[in-house]
């Protein structure tokens, strides 16, 4: 299946506005791991040819042939949420997939549904999504309005103050609509 996947990368397109939140991400002194039922080769390979694998701080993916352990099983999550040396409740996981949605639950950690086809929306709402965006230009947006850690940026501690109460992402991402955000500044993707 590893090599079925390699072969598939290189016609693999980024998803729009990725760059965008990744850098947000960064930015805002946030960390982000991509957790996935792909094989950890695959991907490598994808965050290498799309100039993505300097700024992920943790990939977790499949390593092992027995399906129990995939999505939605909070197992791949979990690893990613210890790699970052965060607690699920300082994470958010962003998805695209029912299956994605249902193992942030699992995982206690807070995810958003990214909406990218018809009736998706309506699937995340059902799965209990704790936001759900249509573009991840919009979470690029919400990112860059809120820093996780101030002392990163070296603010001025009149604006430390403003920008405080970041929300926790599996780095990448807002843990909900109305931007409540966690302590520790620790995040991810999905």
């Amino acid at each position: 299946m590893t090599a079925q996947e390699l072969a598939a990368a290189p016609s693999a397109a980024p998803t729009p506005y990725v760059h965008e939140v990744v850098t947000a991400c960064q930015n805002s002194g946030r960390s982000v791991a991509v957790v996935s039922n792909n094989s950890a080769r695959t991907v490598h390979a994808y965050l290498a040819r799309h100039s993505l694998d300097d700024r992920i701080s943790v990939v977790v993916a499949r390593t092992n042939r027995d399906p129990a352990l995939l999505k939605p099983s909070p197992h791949l999550i979990t690893q990613a949420v210890d790699a970052l040396d965060a607690e699920p409740g300082e994470c958010t996981l962003v998805g695209d997939s029912v299956s994605d949605i249902q193992a942030a639950r699992l995982a206690s950690v807070h995810s958003i549904g990214y909406a990218n086809e018809p009736g998706k929306r309506e699937r995340f709402t059902g799965a209990g999504a704790g936001a759900i965006i249509d573009s991840l230009a919009d979470l690029a947006l919400r990112l860059r309005a809120r820093v996780a850690n101030p002392e990163l940026l070296q603010l001025s501690p009149r604006l430390q103050g403003r920008t405080s109460g970041a929300p926790g992402l599996t780095a990448p991402a807002v843990n909900s609509d109305d931007g409540r955000g966690k302590s520790r500044g620790k995040e991810r993707p999905g």
